[in-house]
């Protein structure tokens, strides 16, 4: 696992778990003194006090995985910010974020091209990858699918089948209470792992 500023880890081993339950729907375990967390249709345990993360497996927690740094931060600031308010119910792009058409262009594009190369020309390989994160079709664009990536924040990847004029364009939607969970480097960071986890998925 990649190294993480110990501040994140410190900040959380101080929280009330009682509070963090509430505001994060995550479930603390007493006697490991850490969190459960279902993640893209995985539970994690998220141990504050040994500094680390451990998927969790029907029968046990499975020997070490190396997770990303992309992923430890995300999952440290949804346990650390995420707040207890309901869905907008109301779909998003990053452009329409405060600041967010600004901030999401050159260096910090989504990473939506790896979903474009990876299904191009496999719509229903994109469909069946999002399946295995948990994720449930929907109606947008082409092919869409629903994704939980936390339990208050979902998100929505769409993709615009290419013909001999245009190329496959891929898309995000969010719901629109976001912006009161992450900043806008944190969603950056969000897309960029679960856009790698959908490649990984795919067959």
């Amino acid at each position: 696992m990649s190294n993480i500023d110990s501040t994140y880890w410190d900040d959380l081993a101080r929280l009330n778990p009682e509070t963090v339950c509430i505001r994060t729907m995550a479930d603390y375990q007493v006697k490991q003194r850490g969190y459960t967390l279902p993640i893209l249709n995985q539970d994690y345990l998220v141990l504050p006090y040994q500094q680390q993360i451990k998927r969790v497996i029907e029968g046990g927690i499975p020997p070490g995985e190396d997770l990303t740094g992309e992923f430890t931060l995300m999952v440290l600031f949804y346990l650390l910010k995420a707040k207890n308010i309901p869905l907008a119910r109301k779909w998003i792009s990053e452009k329409d974020l405060p600041s967010g058409e600004t901030f999401f262009r050159g260096p910090h594009a989504l990473s939506v091209d790896l979903i474009e190369k990876k299904y191009g020309d496999n719509p229903e390989g994109f469909i069946e990858a999002g399946k295995v994160l948990g994720g449930t079709p929907v109606r947008f664009g082409d092919k869409s699918i629903a994704l939980d990536v936390f339990p208050r924040i979902p998100i929505i990847y769409i993709v615009w089948m290419g013909d001999e004029e245009f190329p496959t364009k891929a898309g995000v939607l969010f719901d629109a209470s976001i912006g009161s969970h992450f900043t806008l480097d944190i969603i950056w960071i969000m897309v960029n792992e679960v856009s790698r986890r959908l490649v990984q998925a795919g067959r």
